[in-house]
This record gives C-alpha cells, sequence and structure tokens, in this order.
C-alpha cells in the first residue's frame, strides 16, 4: 500500500481527495471520515453545508488572549460566545442545546504558556455531558 503525505492530501482538489478516500489507502475498509469546520465561517459543497447553529464555538476567556498570534490576532475570539465562568458555561450551553445544538467547540484564548485556562470548568463540562448530552470538543492551545 503507497503512502501518502499529509502535505499530498492538503494540496488535492476535491476529485483527487475522493479519489485517495475512494482507494481505501487512508480508512482500509471503513469507509467514513468526519470532517470538522469552524461555525465561524459559512461553508457549502456538494459534500458538506456547514451551520453556525448545530456545533458553535465558545470562548472561556471571552475576547481575551495574552498571544495574538499572526494568523488569528485574536479576532476569532468575536466569533465565539463568551462563557467567562462555569456557571455561563453551563447557561450557554443550556440555552444551544434548547436551540438545537449538537454539540460545541470549547475553547479561549491563550495564556503566555499557549494554554487554555479549561481546569476549572471541567466539572461542569462533565455536567453538561450529562444533562444535555452535547457532544463537546476541547481545544486546550497551541
Amino acid at each position: 500500500m503507497a503512502i501518502i503525505s499529509p502535505s499530498a492530501i492538503w494540496q488535492s482538489n476535491e476529485k483527487h481527495l475522493m479519489e485517495i478516500l475512494d482507494s481505501g489507502i487512508l480508512l482500509g475498509r471503513k469507509k467514513e471520515i468526519r470532517f470538522y469546520a469552524p461555525s465561524f465561517m459559512y461553508y457549502k459543497t456538494k459534500h458538506y453545508c456547514s451551520s453556525s447553529e448545530d456545533f458553535p464555538t465558545i470562548s472561556v476567556t471571552g475576547k481575551g488572549c495574552a498571544l495574538k498570534c499572526k494568523h488569528c490576532g485574536g479576532l476569532v475570539l468575536n466569533t465565539m460566545y463568551a462563557a467567562v465562568t462555569p456557571e455561563e458555561l453551563f447557561e450557554t450551553c443550556a440555552e444551544l442545546k434548547e436551540r438545537g445544538a449538537k454539540g460545541c467547540l470549547i475553547s479561549g484564548g491563550c495564556l503566555p504558556d499557549g494554554s487554555v485556562p479549561l481546569e476549572r470548568f471541567i466539572p461542569t463540562m462533565a455536567e453538561i455531558k450529562k444533562r444535555f448530552g452535547l457532544t463537546l470538543f476541547v481545544h486546550t492551545g497551541i
């Protein structure tokens, strides 16, 4: 079986990517792969259409970020729901679930060491999963 480099995959057009997926090189017999797109951007192709309501993003730091990296400059935080306390996170997730969300990405701005300060939110995230059944993805930093 041939080995395909990640850069070859990223540089593939849609037709070539479908050929790679159909070949089984990446996935073997199981021909299922899931892609997630940021909810702050709208994407529509014949294979996928994004929704800002299905899987929204939440920032536990509000608009705050110590790094202001070149690729973002903290601007992505402006597109996220702010929930800077565990109580706000719980309430935000309750509202999102009520509006039909399937899950959410919990992230935020980085501290100077590149981490996102999530530790105090962990018990709340466990309660959110238990009470609302939301799928939670967590971006822990760079």
